[in-house]
């Protein structure tokens, strides 16, 4: 098993510990989320529905737009998510919800 500081070392953005309600969408299918941690790369999601590793979701905030996404790990309720989309995007984005949200 991988410790936290291995795991720490190997991600490229820092990450932003939150709990904020989003919606999960696979396939046409709308889940209710909670993002427990956030940046730049990806996200750290609480789903009651299991989504399979590699399955490419959209993440929706409300007021904030959608993210492609990538499914990298599962453990139990418990997601990780790499983002698909162009990084200055999604870091425009963040900014507007620390901002606003």
């Amino acid at each position: 098993m991988l410790s936290r500081d291995f795991l720490k070392e190997q991600r490229k953005h820092e990450r932003k510990a939150l709990t904020l309600s989003v919606t999960l969408f696979f396939e046409n299918e709308a889940t209710k989320c909670k993002v427990l941690d956030i940046s730049v790369g990806g996200a750290k999601v609480l789903c009651s529905k299991p989504f399979e590793k590699g399955a490419d979701v959209i993440l929706r905030f409300e007021n904030f737009g959608d993210f492609k996404s990538h499914v990298v790990w599962r453990n139990e309720e418990y997601h990780g998510l790499k983002f698909l989309d162009d990084p200055a995007h999604i870091a425009e984005a963040l900014a507007a919800l620390a901002l606003y949200g």
